[in-house]
């Protein structure tokens, strides 16, 4: 009996320490991401300005598209494809800002998928623009997610997660995120 107790115990101890040394392990990475969300949160703003901006230019580009004729067969599948790849470009967005704000909410983890998905968007944007080579790098993770919306040239709402990032934590100046929604052209 005395034996089965002895293991009981050094069972907990253990699992406590392996509790410990992961949360020790993952504390700076929590840290960079809440730096993260703090600085969203100074910003948030100005990142419903520029997507207010990007929606306004999607809009405008729906129109120009269901008024070509089919005749103009070329140019309107181009238009489209111009359409999807700034629509992805705003999935994208919607899927890192996401990503970053569940990611610091305490017990929360990101899959591989998301982790890979996470720092392939955060190299595309450190230019402030995302280049032909880089949506291209993007394009399986947000299609995986959001194709049907993009195949119909829907507009993505990103206003609940700036909502969350503007609730989230504290507020504290950061540096500006220009980059999350301009492609290259």
């Amino acid at each position: 009996m005395n034996d089965k107790v002895l293991i009981a115990i050094a069972s907990a101890l253990s699992a406590g320490g392996g509790l410990v040394v992961g949360l020790l392990v993952r504390q700076p990475e929590i840290n960079r991401l809440q730096k993260q969300v703090e600085e969203l949160q100074a910003d948030v703003d100005q990142l419903e300005t520029i997507a207010e901006e990007q929606n306004h230019e999607i809009a405008q580009m729906l129109l120009n598209y269901k008024a070509l004729k089919i005749y103009q067969f070329t140019q309107r599948r181009q238009l489209k494809e111009s359409i999807q790849d700034e629509l992805i470009c705003q999935y994208a967005a919607l899927d890192y800002l996401t990503l970053l704000v569940d990611s610091v909410e305490p017990g929360s983890k990101m899959s591989a998928d998301n982790i890979r998905f996470y720092k392939t968007y955060g190299k595309a944007i450190e230019d402030g623009e995302i280049d032909d080579n880089e949506l291209e790098a993007l394009k399986p993770f947000v299609l995986a997610n959001h194709s049907s919306e993009i195949d119909r040239l829907k507009e993505c709402d990103i206003r609940p997660v700036f909502e969350r990032i503007r609730y989230c934590g504290t507020e504290e100046e950061g540096s500006k995120f220009k980059g999350l929604f301009q492609r290259k052209k």
